[in-house]
């Protein structure tokens, strides 16, 4: 019988299939435990490396390890620091099981070489640091692959959310004994290209059921410190390394012995910060004798650079190979930490990570991905086969138990009451679907006097592609009903341009973008105080704009918006108590209706990365943040009663200052022509009585100072405790008190023909006003006491004390 031409290529293409599926199969394992031949401990994170190439892995905690190779025959060196190393011979047609003892081997002081009048411990950190001078100029590019398991532990469960994990979220099944909360897996490429352009790319990532995928940032190469780096950064605080330029005098060091590895002799220093009140590592250094290149750190952080002192201990483990060219690479890195929230939430970290595969000057890095992480597009779905072929570090028993527990909790369905958050802003119907919170569903102000409202929101349907959101309410004491629709889509790749659309008639807040408190606080002051300082007018009508990101760095706005708007008036005197109390008369709008065309630039030069669906920034709070906008009524065709042109910038960022003080700064400056509609303004962002919100006037109220042309610079210094330590005031940094100071200025002017159409008082400063203040508050509760004088322009409210917190 004779095939056909078509039987033929079927042939070909089921033995090409064949073909693949065996060479899938010839990865082999090699699985072990390395331990002391003597006592029969085993050795905590022991090296075990191939003879000729750059593949190698680490044991875990208790000595195991697992390496994945394919079918041949291997030189496997297993060594250790203190230890003669081994090398044995396997030959990989199939796994393998190895029991690996390793005999001590100690060299001691007499082999030292010391020189009277000179530590020479300081000297070892010298030559050190002139090794890393010269690795760092040897590194043109070099590539790796990366593997990181995170293990998280708590007497409470968890949730993540965007990229957040929470502790004692839901309903906490365990409130006594630590277990295993939470666990995430990746495996990633990272790529260098000097002079420090460091991109990882994930390629797969896992993670157990109760956290989203995107969580899964927080595990690769981006997290995994490199102590050949002159900073470490840890909690957005930069520590100086033992080796870094200012190593020396930053720390002191303490030469404890000498040891042997792989027939070289490592010296074993002590180091820890000359000032315990600077933030910094202590512990245990160890070097290679004649290069002076670091091989393996065993260090913790000490109590200035615990952040909000919540952590008991966090250690940091760290070996590093020589790799190429006499250039030592980290081949793992090891985190644990432990700690308690004030003593109700305890919890523990454990982060294992393995680097490898390492390639040094060889590739030509011409074009690298400008993301600082990109996710990529099929990250979340390798399957098992996968796993089983890369390098990873074997779960334990503990850890494959969590998995199905936390799993099979997690895929049952939560009911309507389970998700109900009485507290919450709204209540999940679905994954997608959500009606307003209990608390959300109801409001008072002057106008509307008692207000029910309720909404449906979509979220993230159509692949994370479509948001919308419909409320309607209605005051009872003004009569009418309020209807609002906002809709987004989002385009591109990474959802990087976005169309909106806004269709409704509502009661809107006058000056609203400069309001910073929510609708709960204002009830709340309205019902028990009788102090509605905010003001408000009717608008129906609707926009359409759309952005898009033109650069990775820049981003263009454009919109265009019909209102016709009226003005509110009191129409309640109610209130818990203040009987006799009345409300104060509401700032009446030009009743006309608004054509306004928007144009827009955002330069925003922050780092990003790409989480598989989304392109969104990593704001370092220091690269500042420009916007330009133009909003203009004036061309003929769009028919106003008022023709004007507004232009806005804005810049905000910070200064790094002193350690972990950082200056904060924002500066907005607004210009008009033509006659402005009171709606239209720019206010001053002022505040509520006795209330108090960053990057805000606290001695002024509300809407309280207005103009078409505007000026404000808000300057806060966040000294957290760092002038208590330099004032010797240590008890009030163990107390975790933090401070910081403000000063603000402005510039506010109403032109002429604005003033024609103007009603009611109004207050300008055309000569700056000045602001200034401090706020005393704790470091774990997201609240401060701030106190604010004017410095000018004096009259009311010349000293003030408020509440500044984010739940206002």
């Amino acid at each position: 019988m004779f095939l056909s031409k078509n039987s033929s290529s079927l042939k070909l293409v089921l033995l090409f299939f064949f073909f693949i599926t065996k060479s899938y199969s010839q990865i082999f394992t090699i699985t072990g435990n390395i331990s002391d031949k003597k006592t029969g401990n085993s050795l905590s994170f022991a090296n075990l490396r191939v003879c000729g190439n750059n593949l190698g892995t680490a044991a875990d905690t208790e000595g195991n390890f697992e390496l994945k190779l394919s079918a041949g025959n291997y030189k496997i060196i297993f060594s250790y620091i203190g230890y003669i190393s081994d090398t044995t011979e396997v030959e990989l047609s199939d796994n393998v099981s190895l029991k690996i003892l390793l005999n001590p081997s100690v060299l001691g002081f007499q082999e030292i070489y010391v020189t009277p009048g000179i530590n020479p411990a300081v000297e070892l950190i010298k030559k050190s640091i002139s090794y890393k001078e010269r690795r760092k100029k040897s590194l043109k590019n070099y590539d790796f692959n990366s593997y990181s398991k995170m293990v998280f532990r708590s007497n409470k469960d968890m949730e993540g959310q965007s990229n957040e994990i929470s502790i004692g979220a839901g309903n906490s099944s365990d409130s006594s004994e630590m277990s295993i909360r939470a666990i995430v897996e990746s495996y990633s490429k990272t790529k260098f290209k000097e002079p420090n352009i460091l991109k990882e790319e994930i390629i797969a990532r896992k993670q157990t059921a109760n956290l989203p995928a995107t969580v899964n940032m927080l595990t690769g190469g981006r997290l995994i410190q490199n102590f050949y780096d002159d900073d470490i950064q840890f909690f957005n605080m930069k520590i100086p390394s033992p080796v870094s330029e200012d190593g020396a005098d930053y720390y002191y060091y303490f030469l404890q012995d000498s040891t042997m590895m792989d027939g070289e002799k490592i010296y074993r220093l002590y180091f820890a910060p000359v000032d315990s009140r600077d933030p910094g590592f202590y512990g245990n250094l160890f070097i290679v004798d004649k290069l002076f290149a670091i091989v393996k750190l065993d260090v913790n952080l000490n109590k200035a650079a615990n952040p909000y002192r919540i952590f008991n201990n966090i250690n940091v483990f760290q070996q590093f190979m020589k790799v190429s060219d006499s250039v030592y690479f980290p081949i793992d890195y090891r985190l644990f930490a432990d700690g308690s929230l004030l003593g109700m939430v305890d919890f523990g970290v454990e982060v294992n990570s393995l680097l490898y595969n390492y390639s040094v000057n060889q590739a030509d890095y011409e074009k690298v991905n400008p993301a600082l992480i990109t996710v990529m597009t099929d990250a979340d779905e390798k399957n098992e086969e996968f796993w089983r072929r890369i390098q990873t570090l074997p779960l334990t028993e503990e850890e494959n138990a969590a998995y199905i527990k936390i799993d099979s909790t997690a895929s049952v369905s939560k009911t309507f009451f389970e998700r109900l958050n009485l507290f919450g802003d709204e209540i999940e119907i679905s994954e997608n679907y959500a009606i307003n919170g209990i608390l959300g569903m109801y409001h008072f102000n002057r106008v509307e006097g008692h207000a029910l409202n309720t909404g449906l929101k979509i979220k993230n349907e159509f692949n994370k592609r479509f948001n919308s959101q419909f409320s309607i309410g209605y005051g009872f004491s003004d009569k009418r009903v309020k209807t609002k629709l906002n809709a987004s889509y989002l385009f591109g790749k990474y959802r990087t341009s976005k169309l909106s659309l806004t269709l409704g008639s509502s009661l809107n807040e006058l000056f609203d973008c400069n309001s910073n408190y929510t609708e709960f606080t204002t009830t709340v002051t309205n019902l028990f105080f009788k102090t509605d300082e905010k003001n408000y007018y009717y608008s129906a009508g609707g926009k359409i704009s759309f952005e898009t990101e033109i650069t990775d760095y820049l981003k263009l706005l454009s919109g265009f918006s019909a209102s016709r708007d009226r003005s509110a008036y009191v129409n309640t005197n109610y209130s818990f108590f203040k009987k006799d109390k009345i409300f104060p008369e509401n700032r009446k709008v030009v009743n006309t209706e608004i054509n306004i065309l928007e144009l827009g630039l955002n330069f925003n030069f922050n780092d990003f990365y790409e989480d598989g669906y989304f392109r969104k920034k990593l704001d370092n709070g220091i690269t500042p943040i420009f916007n330009i906008n133009y909003v203009t009524g004036k061309p003929a065709f769009l028919k106003n009663e008022f023709q004007f042109e507004q232009y806005v910038f804005s810049a905000e960022g910070s200064l790094p200052v002193y350690r972990a003080a950082n200056l904060m700064y924002r500066i907005k400056h607004s210009t008009s022509s033509g006659i402005i509609p009171i709606q239209n303004m720019f206010a001053i962002a002022g505040n509520i009585s006795s209330g108090a919100k960053d990057y805000s006037f606290r001695t002024l109220r509300i809407g309280e100072v207005f103009g078409d042309e505007l000026t404000v610079i808000n300057l806060n210094q966040d000294l957290q405790s760092e002038l208590f330590k330099i004032v010797g005031l240590g008890f009030m940094d163990d107390m975790q008190i933090s401070l910081n100071v403000f000063l603000n200025a402005a510039y506010s002017k109403i032109s002429h023909k604005s003033k024609k159409i103007l009603e009611g008082k109004y207050t300008e400063f055309r000569k700056p006003f000045f602001e200034a203040g401090f706020g005393v508050g704790h470091s774990l509760f997201p609240v401060k006491f701030e106190f604010g004088w004017k410095l000018n322009h004096r009259g009311i409210n010349n000293f003030v004390i408020g509440i500044n917190s984010e739940l206002l």
